[in-house]
């Protein structure tokens, strides 16, 4: 089955075009994802293009979202990167976690 992500979440160029609005979406400080907006974030990537389907997609949208580096995650914490995506994060462990090149 083709991913409905190919020309948005799975395209390293459309992010980087979209970078700014995906994270304006994200709170600024830590927040529990649980109470961080989820219907906001779902409607601002409708409004984008990303044809998101079902919990599990939206699930899977955010999921790459952390991997481009547009959002960070500890547990249920998420806030938005203040760094550029695509570029090398320092974590707690102070190991460098390169991000994967879409």
């Amino acid at each position: 089955m083709k991913s409905p992500f190919v020309d948005t979440l799975d395209s390293r160029e459309w992010i980087l075009r979209n970078e700014q609005a995906l994270k304006a979406m994200l709170p600024e400080q830590w927040t529990d994802c649980r109470v961080a907006g989820a219907s906001k974030m779902a409607i601002t990537l409708k409004l984008l293009g990303v044809d998101w389907q079902s919990c599990d997609e939206f699930g899977a949208a955010m999921v790459r979202l952390e991997h481009a580096g547009v959002m960070l995650r500890q547990g249920l914490m998420i806030k938005r990167n203040p760094h550029p995506c695509f570029t090398p994060v320092v974590v707690a462990s102070q190991h460098i976690v390169l991000r994967p090149i879409l």
